[in-house]
């Protein structure tokens, strides 16, 4: 169970690069509209303690998450690197 708990959680992370690298292609092509500086956005459009939470627990932490899981201190051989796939909700 817990190896295709942690195969969605990775297949959730890769198809998230995928469509951001198809995001800004469509804006490359004028498809789409560049998204705005983080100083452009109006957050107090953000009203509800669930978006609040939203963005705290998941938008803000998504970078430092990527680091801890996809890039691992690497040990010296013959040991492999554990990636922390628990890390991912």
């Amino acid at each position: 169970m817990w190896i295709i708990h942690s195969f969605i959680h990775l297949f959730i992370l890769l198809s998230f690069f995928f469509f951001y690298r198809k995001y800004e292609a469509g804006v490359e092509s004028g498809v789409y509209p560049k998204l705005p500086p983080l100083s452009a956005v109006n957050w107090s459009l953000l009203t509800h303690k669930f978006e609040h939470e939203l963005l705290l627990d998941y938008v803000l932490t998504f970078p430092d998450l990527v680091l801890r899981v996809a890039c691992p201190v690497l040990p010296d051989a013959p040991l492999l690197p554990e990636f922390p796939l628990h890390l991912v909700r």
